[in-house]
């Protein structure tokens, strides 16, 4: 069982630290920061005053012990009003202590410029100004927060953010922003510093968790407000008590019996001293018992919406998991056997020291017994990962083994003369989809598998999640009503309103409902959450009360037609045959004729019905074939998307080369216009081939559609008319045996004469 933490109460140190402040506090300026206990801090001060005049010179209007029990009363509420926003602060206190031992200083490599790299001044990290460069290699902390001008790493942001996983920071978009305290894991950056020594994000975090830059909310701006107004008023009352009570004495001739020590207690008893002791403390406790749930709040205003919060759900690597990926899976692709993956993983692992690399070793020894090997007598080269090429890998005899992202995995198959396995592009997408991490592991050019890595949870975690299901459960936290009114609550947008409600009828417990007009709405109370535009689209769409469209019943297709009136066919009472009911209505011959026996009629139909779906098929297949040559379009898109990315480095190379002094300007701006217009007729290119191969892809996914429509129609074993009536759209049915079929012509798939005439006679003759 997890121990119990300490509270202020019962932790020494914090309590000798808050006493001591306690007397800190005494402090004139200090107590000006609330009015209400400046006023009883001005009454200690006085009561004291009047108990030395009386002790020393023996002049007073109370007795001497009485006027110094007022006094010792007044300066303990003070204090006991000090020692309470002293013990609020202590916790916090001592967490930023904890939080400034974790902030060292280091020393920074401070360079004039980024071309000059190698001229490298050594100065602690406190002198580091705004707007200084400074070089941060593989394995040094950076020294202050900043912005990444040039090179390109690795980050351990752990520190600071949580996340287990390292980072890419290079210059230029929008991942080129660093904090000091963390640490460069590869590779090599040039930080220009952002902000002055003592203004870096952990010395504002230090100064939150302190409370030193906690800002007050309009509530306790208003009811401080209203605490110096009573304060006022009471102090007018007791004033005009003493004026009463000296006009009252010199009427009946006697002494002023009512003494200044006296109005003075109880003015500081009627003045709301408790609330204003406890204001600021309240504030600062609330910040305090945030942060002991590891949550830094901003500001009062998030305090104070924290009040409201049941449950807090926090989404971050090693909160609810261990925080280190682990190997998880060995996946082989293409053939290759996962033992074989499993070792060419190892063998790329064995030089990372990284939870993530460890867990790779122990995963293909404990499923393959393939132990640690000894490395000296074969001559391997381990390749380190870097933030340019992503990856990582070993070399030896004339081996090439490398593990990393898939696109750069890809990338470096492909430039070997390989091809990238399609069947490990949709396990990588797969793998990503769940939530996993995944490294894809190539052999001499030739993708091998994938490694699936994820996030190991927490042991107690998934009862955790048991008990917030049996709570919503028990207390419907997410009813429709609840989350209707909070789609309509106006808080959101910075207003704060009241008068929503009244009482029914008076003496009632129940409530009705005030119109709009009748509403009290306050404006800009604090800052918005979401906009108006947001907040009106939000509510349209789920309060609109648009109907939802009809939707048909489904019908009885027709498809057996009378070629005369144009009438469906009805079967006959004794259902053996059809025939048109409208033949003794219309007196027409020809509706007469539109007579047929059942059976005869609805297999010669469902005959000629799997003749043209074998028809369409065979055309369908035919059609598919052509279609599917589009994988030579992919292969032509891939190279091309290969040969742009070689092409735009080989545009850095050339600036690079031109700077050092191996091309002429000349030759460099030349080479330059012709590296830019191929890439430019690539840019072509590529638009054309994509719309090209999706063209084709939903073709192909019709053509799918279509098939399994005809492979219905092929099931068929009797005469079904609500299936047939996807290829068939009318049977004429003549006189003496003889039908005309008329198919459907809707789709780019069928190929032949649009209607049919069959003679039935004639086929039984054959």
């Amino acid at each position: 069982m997890a121990e119990k933490q300490k509270t202020a109460l019962s932790d020494k140190k914090m309590m000798m630290r808050a006493i001591k402040d306690s007397f800190i506090k005494l402090k004139p300026k200090t107590q000006a920061g609330n009015p209400v206990m400046l006023l009883v801090y001005l009454s200690a001060i006085m009561t004291t005053g009047l108990w030395l005049i009386s002790l020393i010179f023996g002049i007073g209007d109370a007795p001497t012990g009485y006027t110094c029990a007022v006094a010792v009363i007044l300066w303990f509420t003070v204090l006991f009003a000090n020692f309470a926003e002293a013990i609020a602060e202590g916790r916090g206190k001592a967490q930023a202590d904890s939080l400034r031992k974790a902030k060292k200083d280091v020393d920074a490599h401070k360079i004039p410029s980024p071309d000059q790299k190698e001229r490298i001044t050594v100065i602690p990290s406190t002198s580091l100004k705004k707007g200084d460069l400074v070089l941060v290699k593989a394995g040094e902390q950076i020294p202050g927060d900043g912005e990444v001008v040039d090179g390109a790493a690795s980050v351990d942001e752990s520190a600071i953010t949580g996340e287990s996983a390292p980072v890419i920071r290079e210059s230029g978009g929008d991942r080129s922003a660093v904090t000091g305290g963390t640490t460069v894991l590869s590779d090599w950056i040039v930080v220009r510093i952002t902000s002055e020594a003592g203004e870096t994000f952990m010395d504002k975090m230090i100064a939150m968790v302190e409370g030193a830059n906690r800002k007050k909310t309009p509530n306790e701006i208003a009811l401080q407000i209203f605490l110096v107004a009573l304060s006022i008023v009471f102090i007018m009352v007791t004033m005009s008590l003493y004026t009463y009570s000296m006009f009252s004495a010199e009427q009946a001739g006697i002494p002023n019996p009512t003494s200044i020590t006296t109005l003075v207690a109880l003015l500081v008893c009627l003045a709301p001293t408790t609330i204003g002791a406890l204001l600021s403390a309240i504030g600062i406790a609330g910040m305090s018992r945030l942060n002991q749930a590891n949550v830094l709040a901003m500001s009062g205003r998030a305090i104070e919406a924290a009040g409201d919060v049941d449950i807090l759900m926090r989404d971050k690597t090693g909160t609810i998991t261990l925080g280190n990926r682990r190997a998880d899976a060995f996946i082989p692709v293409d053939g290759a056997s996962e033992k074989e993956l499993a070792d060419a993983a190892q063998l790329s692992s064995l030089a990372d020291e990284t939870p993530e690399g460890r867990s790779v070793v122990v995963l293909a020894k404990e499923k393959f017994g393939i132990r640690e090997r000894s490395l000296s007598d074969k001559n391997m080269e381990f390749v380190p990962f870097t933030a340019v090429t992503r990856m990582s890998g070993v070399n030896f005899a004339g081996t090439e083994i490398r593990k990393g992202a898939a696109d750069a995995i890809k990338d470096y198959v492909v430039k070997g003369g390989g091809i990238y396995s399609p069947e490990c592009d949709h396990i990588v997408k797969e793998i990503s989809s769940k939530g996993g991490t995944p490294l894809v592991v190539a052999k001499n050019h030739i993708v091998l598998g994938v490694i699936y890595l994820k996030d190991i949870i927490k042991d107690g975690v998934q009862e955790k999640f048991a008990d917030l299901r049996k709570i919503e459960k028990e207390k419907k936290l997410w009813s429709q009503t609840t989350i209707s009114d909070m789609l309509k609550n106006e808080v959101y947008l910075g207003k704060t309103v009241w008068s929503k409600k009244r009482v029914a009828v008076t003496g009632s417990t129940k409530f009705a409902k005030n119109d709009r007009e009748d509403w009290i709405i306050v404006e800009g109370t604090h800052e918005p959450i979401v906009s108006e535009e947001l907040f009106a689209k939000a509510n349209e769409m789920a309060f609109s009360k648009e109907k939802r469209p009809y939707k048909p019943k489904k019908k009885s297709h027709a498809i057996l037609m009378c070629p005369s009136c144009g009438r469906r066919l009805d079967l006959t009472g004794s259902g053996k045959s059809y025939r048109c009911p409208q033949a003794h209505m219309t007196g027409l011959p020809e509706c007469s004729n539109s007579k047929m026996d059942k059976v005869e009629l609805e297999e010669t139909v469902l005959a000629c019905a799997r003749n043209m779906v074998r028809f369409i098929s065979d055309n369908l297949e035919k059609k598919k074939k052509v279609w599917l040559e589009t994988s030579i379009q992919e292969e032509k898109l891939s190279t091309l998307a290969s040969e742009k990315k070689r092409l735009s480095s080989r545009k850095m190379k050339l600036y690079s080369d031109y700077r050092m002094g191996s091309l002429t300007k000349d030759q460099y701006i030349s080479e330059l216009e012709i590296t830019t217009k191929r890439i430019a007729e690539i840019d072509q290119c590529i638009p054309e081939i994509e719309n090209e191969i999706e063209e084709a892809r939903k073709k192909i996914e019709e053509a799918g559609a279509k098939q399994a429509e005809l492979n219905d129609i092929a099931a068929l074993q009797s005469f079904d008319k609500n299936v047939l009536y996807k290829i068939i759209d009318k049977v004429y049915v003549y006189g003496g045996g003889r039908i005309e079929i008329i198919w459907k012509m809707d789709d780019i798939f069928f190929v032949g004469d649009k209607s049919k005439v069959i003679d039935v006679n004639e086929k039984k003759d054959e």
